[in-house]
């Protein structure tokens, strides 16, 4: 049960920092709100879809290289938004 709670606490946390991406984007990017909602909605649109084939994909694969996929994956799409510079 800890550990349950801990990755419960990391996938909030993980989410929360949306809001705070929000006050720096918003001042150096000059994002609307309308921007920024079409982004984080998209986000999220993402994560729900992709959420069950990549559950799925566990059971074929082993959890360790599906996990380690994700992790790629998750650094190489926060690297490449440090190359964002208009909302488009």
């Amino acid at each position: 049960m800890p550990v349950l709670f801990t990755l419960y606490v990391a996938a909030y946390v993980d989410r929360a920092n949306i809001a705070f991406a929000k006050l720096q984007m918003k001042d150096d990017l000059g994002f609307s709100e309308i921007v920024f909602g079409w982004g984080i909605g998209l986000f999220f649109v993402g994560y729900l879809f992709l959420g069950i084939p990549g559950a799925l994909l566990v059971e074929r694969w082993s959890a360790r290289k599906w996990f380690a996929r994700i992790l790629v994956t998750w650094g190489v799409c926060s690297m490449a938004t440090a190359f964002v510079r208009t909302p488009a």
